[in-house]
């Protein structure tokens, strides 16, 4: 499925990233990298500093004016652990570098699946971006309860990993099961589809 490689221009390179880059995941997978780093950065100012400095205030006061934590079903109310100064540093440092790895990951497999057109690379792509973005989703939890940040900011991530779910869903049923290749492993691949990029080992 290579040999034409060397005929994929400059054009056709510059066209197949202009098509990734406007995927409706892929764009969700941007703001949601814009939102995490903006979120860990509220892990070091101070309540006394106000909300106004907070990176995205603005975002959540649009999409959050009815917030109710006692009417979020899905993201119950817990007591913040007390924790000393030192400690919630430390806390901060790594869930920073947790999240900031685990939205990355997220962009940079989606490429990947991507540019891998096959079915097994797809799906193995897939499984990567699924466990990272549950990683994000837990991480709002452990930060909650140790009130590293406002409930507020944390469930607008919650809202937006929903959106990306949502957006992975209708993604990965577009995979072409059809084409692909048998890599030995023994994970994606059916041998009772005829497959179209299906060669007999020599």
């Amino acid at each position: 499925m290579w040999e034409d490689d060397e005929n994929f221009s400059d054009e056709d390179y510059n066209k197949e990233q202009e098509r990734v880059e406007n995927l409706p995941i892929v764009k969700k997978a941007n703001e949601l990298f814009e939102l995490v780093n903006a979120l860990i950065e509220t892990f070091d100012i101070k309540d006394k500093e106000g909300e106004e400095n907070i990176p995205f205030a603005d975002e959540v006061d649009e999409q959050n004016t009815d917030f109710d934590e006692e009417d979020e079903d899905d993201f119950e109310e817990e007591d913040a652990e007390e924790l000393d100064e030192e400690d919630l540093k430390s806390f901060g440092e790594h869930y920073k570098g947790i999240m900031m790895e685990d939205v990355m990951i997220i962009n940079a497999k989606l490429r990947g699946a991507e540019g891998g057109d096959l079915y097994s690379i797809r799906m193995e792509n897939a499984v990567i971006i699924k466990v990272h973005a549950m990683s994000l989703l837990t991480a709002t939890s452990g930060l909650k309860m140790m009130g590293l940040s406002n409930n507020k900011y944390l469930q607008l991530l919650r809202d937006e990993i929903e959106e990306f779910r949502k957006l992975f869903v209708e993604w990965v049923n577009t995979f072409d099961k059809t084409n692909d290749i048998p890599d030995g492993w023994g994970l994606f691949f059916d041998p009772n589809i005829d497959y179209k990029n299906f060669e007999d080992e020599e």
